[in-house]
Parts: structure tokens; sequence; C-alpha cells
């Protein structure tokens, strides 16, 4: 997936808000700023 948006290539068959374009986020960021809300599923 990384690698589809880094190259510029299209992202096909995946529905615009499909899971897999979240990712978590990095407990260190949301310890860092409190108004950060991990993502849902993590």
């Amino acid at each position: 997936m990384h690698d589809l948006i880094r190259l510029g290539r299209p992202v096909k068959g995946l529905a615009p808000d499909a899971d897999v374009l979240r990712w978590p986020i990095p407990q260190r960021d949301l310890d860092a700023n409190n108004n950060l809300v991990q993502n849902p599923g993590y």
C-alpha cells in the first residue's frame, strides 16, 4: 500500500474509506498530544 501511494500509482479495488487506509497512531504521538484519538480498530 505504501509503495502505491509513494510511487503515485492508483489504489484500485479499495473503497475510499477502506480500513486498510487507516494506520494506528503511534503511542508516543498519542502520549505527546492529548487531542489525538486512536483510529478505530487499533
